[in-house]
């Protein structure tokens, strides 16, 4: 009986520790998924600021009017 025990405990243990590794790979690409998706927002409002700078257009997302008086 103590044999069966001993097996049963040690498969639960496995389970159990295979799922804490899944827990942390998880937390770990939803962390890389959410800094990937800042970088791309950040990097597509360079892109859009380098494109209206083109046209003449300064976006108070990069530099705000208080920024651009001051250098006056």
């Amino acid at each position: 009986m103590a044999k069966y025990t001993n097996k049963s405990y040690d498969k639960i243990k496995e389970i159990f520790t295979a799922t804490a590794v899944l827990r942390t790979i998880n937390e770990y690409t939803m962390q890389l998924e959410r800094c990937i998706n800042e970088c791309r927002r950040e990097y597509n409002t360079l892109i859009g600021a380098i494109v209206n700078s083109q046209k003449g257009l300064l976006q108070p997302y990069v530099i705000t009017p208080g920024k651009i008086i001051k250098k006056k």
